[in-house]
């Protein structure tokens, strides 16, 4: 089967994990330290701002509960703003920590959030962009400056989107706080694992603080302490979840070679426009701001006139070992989730192009010939007479 996402390890990871073991400590240490040494300098950002946890997912939970209990209560705002194509782990973010999800529509087949100038009120209190397929978010800049004006924080969903830039920075640059996911999926794969980029020194302390328990001093031999060195502090109660440096060993070899993989991307990416473009059975999905944006080429999709038609293709595709999915299927869809949304805008484009979009293959572990065979087989199916019978 021809995975849609696939992990590209090799040994490089297997002998930096080995030098771990020989340090004889495996937990949060000194891996880690270096690993958000280098985030910082991929992103171009101070190293005092990025601290690493153990998945995108808990960094999200982490950072609506800092928003809700230091940030929202004061000012006595609970909504956060997002579109349905998300994950679900942002939703269940921002409804566990006692926030408000409030929906609001996409304006375009590349998925960019919706105008939000009439969307927002006295009570909201943020505003969560996902970048789609690795893409910028359309006028980024001009929405983190508007943010800033209203006294909104902008959170950036930026899983699939680590090299991203827009107009020459990376797109970190453009929010309050930008999280980062590291699971087998994902550009750099260590597994599980997350990072959050923070916007100041004095946020980080606490983000840092919420994920290791709470706890406000170093015990044992990690302790300053004369005497009694086992004895600790916290601020309150709170979980462990910090990243190891067996995770973090992986991750400092899959950020080194990050470029050169999404360079491969690009290359399977450009593969696909340049025999697809001229296919009139779908669309293909260009990013209008190509010229200002760098991508960190995630997702490749098509878009169908009809959801029959993009069904029958990823049948199609499945029965010849090519796997296929969309994301991100709508939250607005999700049966246990629906009761806790509020959605007091018109969402359709949402769900229309959540219906007719389809993502192909793409990762740095494809063969060129494994593209062709997709690009072919796809062909195959939509010049033939059973797709053209449909709607």
């Amino acid at each position: 089967m021809l995975n849609i996402f696939q992990p590209d390890i090799g040994n490089e990871e297997i002998k930096e994990i080995d030098k771990t073991f020989k340090t004889n400590w495996t937990g949060k240490g000194k891996k880690v330290d270096e690993l958000e040494l280098n985030l910082s300098q991929h992103f171009e950002i101070e190293v005092n701002r990025v601290v690493t946890t153990n998945s995108c997912t808990e960094a999200l939970f982490t950072v609506f509960e800092f928003i809700k209990e230091e940030i929202a209560e004061i000012k006595s705002k609970n909504e956060v703003i997002l579109t349905p194509i998300n994950f679900i782990g942002a939703a269940n973010a921002i409804i566990k920590s006692g926030l408000k999800p409030v929906i609001v529509d996409i304006n375009d087949s590349a998925f960019n959030i919706s105008k939000v100038e009439d969307k927002i009120n006295a009570n909201t209190a943020a505003i969560l962009i996902t970048p789609y397929g690795g893409n910028p978010q359309v006028n980024v800049d001009n929405l983190f400056y508007f943010c800033r004006q209203k006294d909104i924080l902008l959170i950036s969903d930026n899983a699939i989107s680590i090299s991203t830039q827009y107009k020459g920075k990376n797109i970190a640059h453009y929010s309050d706080f930008s999280l980062y996911s590291f699971d087998s999926m994902k550009h750099v794969a260590i597994g599980d694992g997350g990072a959050i980029i923070t916007p100041n020194n004095s946020t980080v302390d606490k983000i840092r603080k919420r994920l290791y328990m709470g706890l406000t001093s170093k015990s044992g031999l990690s302790s300053k302490k004369e005497e009694e060195w086992w004895e600790f502090d916290i601020t309150k109660p709170s979980r462990r979840s910090i990243m190891n440096d067996i995770t973090a060993s992986i991750g400092i070899i899959q950020l080194k070679n990050l470029e050169s993989k999404i360079l491969r991307r690009k290359e399977i990416y450009e593969i696909y426009e340049n025999n697809l473009k001229e296919m009139d059975e779908f669309k293909i999905c260009v990013h209008e701001y190509s010229k200002k944006s760098k991508s960190s080429y995630y997702f490749f999709w098509i878009q169908f006139s009809s959801r029959e038609k993009r069904n029958l293709v990823s049948k199609w595709l499945k029965s010849k070992d090519i796997f296929c999915t969309f994301r991100y299927f709508p939250i607005t869809l999700v049966d246990g989730l629906k009761k806790y949304l509020n959605i007091r805008f018109d969402i359709k484009n949402s769900h229309e192009y959540a219906h007719k979009t389809l993502c192909l293959p793409l990762h740095s572990s494809l063969k060129n010939d494994e593209v062709e065979y997709i690009i072919s087989t796809l062909k195959s199916l939509v010049e033939s007479e059973e797709f053209k019978k449909l709607k």
